[in-house]
């Protein structure tokens, strides 16, 4: 586990967008019947990923890949996805990465690659802490805390078990991405959802007063 700088959306990384995203799974035709993607031909999945990363992401944005994001990926895969990331890039790996075809372009186009990452994010005067995973974790670092696991891997499969938690599934076909309609989902976004789990309470007092309540 690592543990990254903390990003200040009040102060310091005011302006800035934070963008989440996992398992896009870009030229992985079965994927699309697995899932029931809503797509014709993997060339018209593939041209959407491109164009929504093209179109939203910034060069001065922070983007976080929660894993899976190409199918058996070649360096030329590689390559294209890398000229979408903005400057700050952090990659979290999938069941479905290959570590040494990622360790090659890292870089050039990662902060860091690791299979769980630690992050703060201080935004309107709280301190959330985000545990960053492909896979859901039951008992993540700091859950106690009000820390928050984000997570991808289950295709939205989990979500029923999410609720009422402080686990979300980023993935592209989870529900929270279908909510947002896109697969690159901001920091307020999920911060929003988190709220609506905790009645808008700090992260963790809620956790706190939700275990005297079950003592």
């Amino acid at each position: 586990m690592k543990l990254t700088r903390t990003f200040d959306l009040d102060n310091t990384d005011r302006g800035k967008k934070i963008w989440f995203m996992s398992d896009l799974h870009y030229n992985h035709l079965n994927i699309m019947k697995f899932c029931k993607r809503p797509y014709d031909t993997i060339e018209e999945m593939n041209d959407y990923i491109v164009e929504e990363m093209t179109k939203k992401l910034g060069d001065n944005d922070i983007l976080f890949d929660l894993g899976d994001m190409i199918w058996k990926e070649s360096y030329e895969d590689i390559e294209l996805f890398g000229d979408l990331l903005p400057k700050e890039s952090y990659k979290i790996m999938g069941n479905h990465d290959s570590l040494a075809t990622y360790q090659r372009e890292q870089k050039k186009y990662w902060r860091i690659i690791t299979d769980l990452l630690d992050v703060q994010v201080i935004y309107k005067g709280e301190r959330i802490k985000l545990v960053l995973s492909h896979y859901p974790i039951l008992d993540w670092n700091g859950k106690y805390h009000g820390s928050i696991n984000l997570h991808g891997h289950s295709h939205g499969n989990n979500d029923p078990e999410n609720v009422g938690i402080l686990r979300f599934d980023l993935g592209l076909d989870a529900t929270l991405a279908k909510k947002y309609g896109s697969f690159l989902m901001p920091f307020e976004f999920i911060w929003e959802e988190a709220k609506k789990v905790t009645g808008g309470k700090n992260f963790e007092t809620w956790v706190r007063e939700s275990l005297r309540e079950n003592k």
